[in-house]
Protein backbone atom coordinates (compact mmCIF):
# COMPACT_ATOMS: atom_id res chain seq x y z
CA UNK A 1 0.00 0.00 0.00
CA UNK A 2 1.71 3.39 -1.28
CA UNK A 3 2.28 6.29 1.61
CA UNK A 4 -0.50 8.25 1.96
CA UNK A 5 0.71 12.32 2.94
CA UNK A 6 -1.08 13.54 5.85
CA UNK A 7 0.49 16.76 6.43
CA UNK A 8 1.73 19.53 3.59
CA UNK A 9 5.44 20.33 4.04
CA UNK A 10 4.24 23.71 5.86
CA UNK A 11 2.18 22.41 8.33
CA UNK A 12 4.77 19.79 9.42
CA UNK A 13 7.71 22.68 9.60
CA UNK A 14 5.11 24.84 11.64
CA UNK A 15 4.79 21.60 14.19
CA UNK A 16 8.72 22.04 14.84
CA UNK A 17 8.65 25.62 15.52
CA UNK A 18 9.13 27.05 18.71
CA UNK A 19 8.62 31.07 18.99
CA UNK A 20 10.67 33.08 21.46
CA UNK A 21 11.01 36.56 21.51
CA UNK A 22 13.52 36.75 19.02
CA UNK A 23 14.26 33.64 17.47
CA UNK A 24 11.74 31.00 16.14
CA UNK A 25 13.84 27.72 17.28
CA UNK A 26 13.72 24.98 15.26
CA UNK A 27 13.07 22.19 17.19
CA UNK A 28 13.40 19.14 15.34
CA UNK A 29 16.57 16.73 13.99
CA UNK A 30 19.24 18.92 13.79
CA UNK A 31 22.79 18.61 11.97
CA UNK A 32 26.24 18.04 13.92
CA UNK A 33 26.82 21.78 12.95
CA UNK A 34 23.16 22.61 14.65
CA UNK A 35 21.36 23.71 11.88
CA UNK A 36 17.78 22.00 11.75
CA UNK A 37 17.01 19.36 9.26
CA UNK A 38 13.77 19.29 7.54
CA UNK A 39 12.59 17.56 4.24
CA UNK A 40 10.56 19.55 1.88
CA UNK A 41 9.92 19.03 -2.06
CA UNK A 42 10.75 15.73 -2.78
CA UNK A 43 14.72 15.72 -0.37
CA UNK A 44 16.38 16.04 2.14
CA UNK A 45 17.40 20.09 3.45
CA UNK A 46 17.88 22.75 5.76
CA UNK A 47 15.09 24.22 7.91
CA UNK A 48 16.27 27.92 7.78
CA UNK A 49 16.06 27.61 4.15
CA UNK A 50 12.84 26.15 3.94
CA UNK A 51 11.66 28.77 6.39
CA UNK A 52 13.41 31.82 3.69
CA UNK A 53 11.67 29.73 0.77
CA UNK A 54 8.49 30.21 2.50
CA UNK A 55 8.20 33.58 3.14
CA UNK A 56 10.39 34.91 0.28
CA UNK A 57 10.32 32.63 -2.54
CA UNK A 58 13.26 30.95 -4.48
CA UNK A 59 16.36 31.07 -3.65
CA UNK A 60 18.81 32.06 -6.54
CA UNK A 61 21.60 29.10 -7.18
CA UNK A 62 25.24 30.26 -5.65
CA UNK A 63 23.22 32.31 -2.69
CA UNK A 64 23.20 30.74 0.89
CA UNK A 65 20.39 31.92 3.37
CA UNK A 66 22.70 33.46 6.49
CA UNK A 67 21.46 34.34 9.81
CA UNK A 68 22.18 37.48 11.36
CA UNK A 69 21.08 36.23 14.44
CA UNK A 70 24.47 33.79 14.45
CA UNK A 71 21.52 31.24 16.09
CA UNK A 72 21.64 28.10 13.66
CA UNK A 73 18.38 26.45 14.82
CA UNK A 74 16.64 29.44 14.22
CA UNK A 75 14.24 29.80 10.96
CA UNK A 76 12.54 33.25 11.58
CA UNK A 77 12.51 35.19 8.02
CA UNK A 78 13.53 38.07 9.63
CA UNK A 79 16.82 36.81 11.02
CA UNK A 80 17.31 35.67 7.34
CA UNK A 81 19.36 37.19 4.62
CA UNK A 82 20.82 36.04 1.09
CA UNK A 83 24.54 36.25 0.51
CA UNK A 84 27.27 34.19 -1.24
CA UNK A 85 30.05 32.72 0.98
CA UNK A 86 32.22 35.53 1.07
CA UNK A 87 29.27 37.82 2.33
CA UNK A 88 29.02 35.16 5.17
CA UNK A 89 32.84 34.82 5.85
CA UNK A 90 32.54 39.07 6.29
CA UNK A 91 29.61 39.38 8.41
CA UNK A 92 31.46 36.49 10.28
CA UNK A 93 34.60 38.35 10.50
CA UNK A 94 32.76 41.25 11.00
CA UNK A 95 30.96 40.02 14.53
CA UNK A 96 34.12 38.21 15.58
CA UNK A 97 32.49 35.18 15.61
CA UNK A 98 35.13 33.02 13.45
CA UNK A 99 36.70 30.12 15.34
CA UNK A 100 39.92 30.76 17.12
CA UNK A 101 42.13 29.06 14.47
CA UNK A 102 40.76 31.46 12.05
CA UNK A 103 41.38 34.52 14.07
CA UNK A 104 43.20 37.37 12.04
CA UNK A 105 46.46 36.66 12.28
CA UNK A 106 49.67 38.78 13.23
CA UNK A 107 52.05 36.55 12.09
CA UNK A 108 52.85 33.76 9.23
CA UNK A 109 53.61 30.28 9.92
CA UNK A 110 57.46 30.53 9.87
CA UNK A 111 57.10 33.87 12.64
CA UNK A 112 57.30 36.51 10.10
CA UNK A 113 55.03 39.68 11.27
CA UNK A 114 52.27 40.27 9.47
CA UNK A 115 51.86 43.92 10.88
CA UNK A 116 55.09 45.28 8.98
CA UNK A 117 54.72 47.07 5.62
CA UNK A 118 56.44 45.29 3.13
CA UNK A 119 56.13 41.64 5.20
CA UNK A 120 53.38 40.54 3.77
CA UNK A 121 51.79 40.27 -0.47
CA UNK A 122 48.22 40.55 -1.25
CA UNK A 123 46.75 39.88 -4.42
CA UNK A 124 43.34 39.71 -5.43
CA UNK A 125 41.00 37.24 -7.35
CA UNK A 126 37.53 38.02 -8.96
CA UNK A 127 35.52 34.83 -9.06
CA UNK A 128 32.13 35.10 -11.33
CA UNK A 129 29.56 34.30 -9.30
CA UNK A 130 26.06 32.17 -11.01
CA UNK A 131 24.03 35.24 -11.10
CA UNK A 132 26.41 37.40 -12.79
CA UNK A 133 27.70 39.68 -9.98
CA UNK A 134 31.21 39.52 -9.03
CA UNK A 135 32.80 38.55 -5.70
CA UNK A 136 36.28 39.59 -5.23
CA UNK A 137 38.24 37.01 -3.09
CA UNK A 138 41.60 38.79 -1.17
CA UNK A 139 44.91 36.26 -0.61
CA UNK A 140 47.90 37.09 1.47
CA UNK A 141 51.39 35.50 1.82
CA UNK A 142 54.64 36.39 3.84
CA UNK A 143 56.89 38.18 1.34
CA UNK A 144 59.73 36.44 3.07
CA UNK A 145 58.54 33.05 2.93
CA UNK A 146 57.62 33.50 -0.90
CA UNK A 147 61.12 34.56 -1.23
CA UNK A 148 62.55 31.39 0.47
CA UNK A 149 60.34 29.03 -1.62
CA UNK A 150 60.99 30.58 -5.04
CA UNK A 151 64.89 30.55 -4.40
CA UNK A 152 64.91 26.73 -3.27
CA UNK A 153 62.44 26.42 -5.86
CA UNK A 154 64.84 27.39 -8.23
CA UNK A 155 68.21 26.96 -6.81
CA UNK A 156 68.44 23.37 -8.41
CA UNK A 157 69.42 24.05 -12.49
CA UNK A 158 66.99 21.72 -14.32
CA UNK A 159 63.94 23.07 -12.05
CA UNK A 160 65.29 26.85 -13.03
CA UNK A 161 65.67 25.98 -16.32
CA UNK A 162 61.89 24.62 -16.83
CA UNK A 163 60.60 27.79 -14.92
CA UNK A 164 62.47 29.82 -17.35
CA UNK A 165 61.18 27.80 -20.51
CA UNK A 166 57.93 27.81 -19.31
CA UNK A 167 57.88 31.81 -19.00
CA UNK A 168 59.63 32.41 -22.40
CA UNK A 169 56.70 29.96 -23.85
CA UNK A 170 54.23 31.83 -22.06
CA UNK A 171 55.39 34.87 -23.18
CA UNK A 172 55.60 33.85 -26.60
CA UNK A 173 51.92 32.48 -26.57
CA UNK A 174 50.82 35.81 -25.67
CA UNK A 175 52.65 37.82 -27.67
CA UNK A 176 51.96 36.10 -30.98
CA UNK A 177 48.02 36.46 -30.00
CA UNK A 178 48.07 40.46 -29.19
CA UNK A 179 47.18 42.53 -32.65
CA UNK A 180 49.84 43.74 -34.60
CA UNK A 181 49.68 47.59 -35.27
CA UNK A 182 49.82 47.29 -39.20
CA UNK A 183 52.67 47.40 -40.86
CA UNK A 184 53.48 50.94 -43.05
Amino acid sequence: MPFKKTMTDEERFWVNVNKTETCWLWTAGKTKQGYGKFWFAGKRGRAHRYAFILFNGSIPDGLLVCHSCDVRACVNPKHLWLGTHSDNSADMHRKNRQPPQNKPKTHCRKGHEYAVLGTWIAWKKEVKNADGTITTKVYRKCRECVRTYEKNRLSDPAKGNAHRKRVMEYNRRTRSTKKQPPAR
